[in-house]
């Protein structure tokens, strides 16, 4: 148990708060939580990203803004932005709502090819000087 009671685990807001060492630079008290077993380093950099930094990517990502300019932007690392948008991915339907034809009609569709395939032909066939104005 930590001695300070305010001292909070940051993902589950828990007060069972033990002592797990020191980070690498050994500056810091790093800690572990007896609830959701996560370890952590209080007073630390803020890894989480709120509500209004994921409606500026998602506004990014529609506007087809490269990924590290997106990083650069919102002040992320690349992976977490990836694993964002991993999670949006799999939010998707598989299938986008996109009904398949059962049936097409295959002669329309010929009927369609020919006519192009004919006005090529006659475009590259007649000489240049017959469309002349």
């Amino acid at each position: 148990m930590t001695k300070n009671k305010n001292e909070r685990c940051p993902y589950c807001l828990g007060t069972n708060l033990r002592p797990k060492g020191w980070n690498t630079k050994k500056t810091k008290r790093r800690l572990k939580c007896g609830c959701c077993k996560k370890q952590f380093v209080m007073n630390g950099k803020s890894w989480f990203v709120s509500d209004v930094q994921e409606e500026l990517i998602d506004a990014l990502l529609l506007e087809r803004i490269s990924l590290r300019g997106i990083c650069r932007v919102v002040k992320i690392s690349l992976s977490w932005l990836l694993c964002y948008i991993k999670k949006l991915y799999s939010e998707q339907p598989d299938d986008l709502n996109y009904d398949m034809p059962k049936s097409f009609d295959v002669k329309a569709l010929l009927h369609i090819l020919r006519k192009l395939y004919l006005n090529l032909f006659i475009y590259y066939k007649i000489p240049k000087f017959v469309f002349k104005k």
